[in-house]
């Protein structure tokens, strides 16, 4: 059996986000479930027509999720008591980060006759490209950690025997995180505000093993 060494290589790399995901939420409420959705796709109308009359295509707006749930008030005795019915609507509106752009949907969820949510989310457009090139720098750093281990132990780097990505590799993100960079806004009091978000940290990661001469 040959001796080999196992080396975990990661890519790091910050990134400069270049697409823009808006998360636009929207509420319903009433007594009867058939009007609380009556008014969600009313909603949805009216948001959809400001997108398009904001110079974006028809059904840019995607929808990331639909539900109505039931919702109760409570007596101070504990007692549940049938409230109506919420409907919850929430779509996604991505485009290229520019700040006119942005100027634009804004300015439409602002004319629209909802009062929606929004957050923000800035992400890598070319996902691919920055994939290969973490996959390249996780590479490097493991042959180089590689070359230093069997240099320090007095033997050589022999050929490569397998490398293990995992599921595509592990832990790349490629989004800013929700906590760090996501800004909820209120719709109906928000301006254009100055966009310069903070580069993404990425990394990913695999596991190479070597034969030792």
């Amino acid at each position: 059996m040959p001796r080999t060494i196992t080396v975990t290589g990661t890519g790091r790399k910050k990134i400069k986000p270049d697409y823009v995901t808006l998360r636009i939420t929207m509420e319903s409420r009433d007594e009867s479930y058939d009007k609380a959705v009556e008014k969600a796709e009313k909603n949805i109308r009216s948001l959809s027509e400001s997108i398009e009359s904001a110079g974006f295509s028809k059904g840019s707006a995607k929808t990331a999720y639909f539900r109505v749930d039931t919702e109760y008030d409570y007596t101070d005795n504990g007692k549940s008591v049938f409230k109506g019915y919420k409907a919850a609507h929430a779509v996604n509106l991505g485009f290229d980060l520019d700040r006119e752009r942005m100027s634009q949907a804004l300015h439409a969820v602002k004319t629209s006759s909802v009062n929606p949510t929004l957050s923000v989310q800035y992400s890598v457009k070319d996902e691919n490209k920055t994939m290969e090139e973490l996959l390249a720098a996780a590479a490097a750093d493991a042959s180089s950690k590689a070359r230093a281990l069997c240099a320090a132990c007095g033997t050589e780097l022999g050929a490569l025997i397998s490398i293990n990505c995992g599921n595509g590799c592990d832990c790349v993100n490629l989004c800013s995180g929700t906590n760090a960079d996501m800004r909820i806004l209120s719709a109906k009091e928000c301006g254009v505000p100055s966009i310069e978000p903070e580069e993404i940290e990425s990394e990913a990661s695999a596991v190479f093993v070597w034969e030792i001469k």
